[in-house]
């Protein structure tokens, strides 16, 4: 078997290869009143699927949900007008217990509850979030793109009267209930203001140079068999 040389080598690697931007969509939050809707700070946020029966205030009929998500207006690199587009998921980790819309806040149904704590994440209760089917897009770009979900960096929870509170764990996008339930109605947390982090590429399209350049290195290995 005969080696190939160096210097082609390194070039047929280089081909089709291209450096990922990160961009962070911050503060993603859910709007009240019960329109499953959500709010960003970070480009034009559109929902085009919101999840079905997350509710408003206090009550809740399903335990996951998801929102599929465009994003638009986003800068990345010299581009203006990429579209970031993913689905948006929550699933409650304990059973019987649904996710809510409460307010600017995702947290679990009441009802669930026979101590009637009110609409809070306590012990033994909270969800998990996921990312799922990652495209970008840009109408200006003259090269397709391609998106990856990297990681979620940051979450706020909120603390109540009595200091209960929550934890979020990045690494696998769950929040976990830390204070006991009561029937002090404040007791527990809600959440808000979700940051991800998507790898945007731009991906080139082949040249006719590279082409060329891959027809020449066949043809050199074709003379050293």
């Amino acid at each position: 078997m005969r080696t190939i040389p160096t210097i082609f080598a390194a070039s047929a690697l280089a081909l089709g290869s291209a450096s990922a931007t990160a961009v962070m969509i911050g503060d993603i939050t859910p709007v009240g009143g019960g329109f499953n809707n959500l709010t960003t700070s970070t480009g034009t946020i559109t929902v085009s699927s919101p999840p079905s029966g997350f509710g408003n205030g206090n009550t809740s009929t399903v335990d996951a949900g998801t929102y599929l998500v465009s994003i638009s207006d986003l800068t990345v690199d010299s581009l203006s007008d990429v579209v970031l587009n993913f689905s948006l998921t929550l699933t409650s980790s304990t059973a019987g217990r649904n996710i809510v819309e409460n307010g600017f806040t995702w947290t679990i149904d009441r009802t669930a509850d026979a101590d009637n704590e009110g609409a809070r994440i306590t012990a033994n209760e909270g969800f998990t979030f996921s990312v799922s089917n990652v495209t970008a897009s840009s109408a200006s770009s003259t090269e397709p793109l391609a998106a990856t979900f990297t990681s979620f960096d940051d979450l706020d929870i909120s603390v109540h009267a009595n200091g209960e509170i929550a934890s979020f764990d990045p690494a696998t996008g769950t929040v976990t209930g830390n204070g006991a339930a009561g029937a002090d109605s404040f007791n527990g947390s809600r959440v808000a203001n979700l940051d991800l982090t998507f790898d945007v590429t731009a991906v080139p399209e082949p040249s006719s140079a590279a082409l060329l350049g891959l027809g020449g290195l066949a043809l050199i290995l074709r003379r050293r068999k």
